[in-house]
């Protein structure tokens, strides 16, 4: 069984990245979202690979982005007292804010001087 979490929200700083010992990239980011309340929840955010490469590139602190991501609870050691955590392992990042991003997807009204002999069918 598998969770899945779809959030939005702000970056509260700009991302780290860092090289494993295998030669992949790991970028990590915290996302502020709004919860119950108006209160800022904070969410531990992990990319890899290409996606990771793309936004250590593209994202800084205050950047609006919707993550698509897969739950991952983990618990570590420190001064013999068990410390549980949750992080999300993004499986799809959109950049909601960068304006040339946006403009490149929203559709045009160009249809409307298409001559229809240059048609395929």
């Amino acid at each position: 069984m598998y969770s899945r979490t779809y959030l939005i929200g702000n970056l509260g700083k700009d991302p780290e990245s860092k090289m494993t010992s295998a030669g992949k990239t790991v970028t990590t980011f915290s996302l502020a979202t709004k919860g119950v309340k108006d209160v800022t929840d904070w969410h531990n955010i992990v990319c890899f690979d290409k996606l990771a490469e793309i936004c250590i590139q593209y994202l800084k602190k205050g950047s609006k982005v919707f993550v698509e991501a897969q739950i991952k609870y983990d618990q570590y050691e420190k001064d013999g007292k068990k410390v549980f955590f949750t992080k999300l392992i993004a499986n799809h990042v959109t950049f909601l804010d960068d304006k040339s991003i946006v403009k490149a997807v929203e559709p045009t009204n160009d249809y409307a001087n298409i001559d229809n002999s240059d048609l395929p069918f």
